[in-house]
């Protein structure tokens, strides 16, 4: 008879599928610094929420770029009560109460398998969609310096 000592079990790499869940709502908001020019009364702007878990680290940089692009293309969609609420941007000169978007931005690496996964929580509101490209440039730019530097923010 041969003893048999119990193995020490492997970590199994992570091969999750990603959960994505993307929500866009946009609407018009009334802009209350513009007086008397009834086009320019009312901006276009939108609340955004992106979840995203179980994500190769190096994969999510790619992901990400895909991911705004989506949520981009949903807020500039048809189903927007106003296709041409933007065609001439109101200048930024509200108080800051107005227009100014507001959110969290979180990420996560998690390194404990085999596969390095990421976590994303990111929330926007009240963000104009004339911004929304440097809104998603500033905040993609800050995810990869995040991921590359296993940073874990919030």
């Amino acid at each position: 008879m041969v003893a048999t000592f119990p193995e020490t079990p492997t970590a199994q790499p992570k091969f999750l599928t990603p959960l994505i869940n993307i929500t866009v709502n946009t609407f018009l908001a009334s802009n209350p610094v513009s007086t008397g020019n009834i086009a320019s009364q009312t901006t276009r702007t939108c609340n955004i929420t992106i979840n995203v878990d179980n994500l190769s680290r190096s994969l999510a940089i790619a992901a990400f770029n895909r991911i705004f692009n989506y949520a981009q293309s949903l807020a500039n969609n048809d189903l927007n009560p106003s296709a041409s609420a933007n065609q001439n941007p109101i200048n930024p000169t509200d108080p800051g109460n107005v227009f100014s978007p507001t959110g969290i931005c979180n990420i996560t690496v998690d390194k404990s398998g085999d596969v390095p996964i990421v976590k994303l929580t990111l929330q926007a509101s009240n963000l104009r969609i004339d911004y929304m490209d440097e809104y998603f440039a500033t905040t993609l730019n800050y995810l990869t310096l995040a991921i590359t530097n296993d940073l874990n923010p919030g």
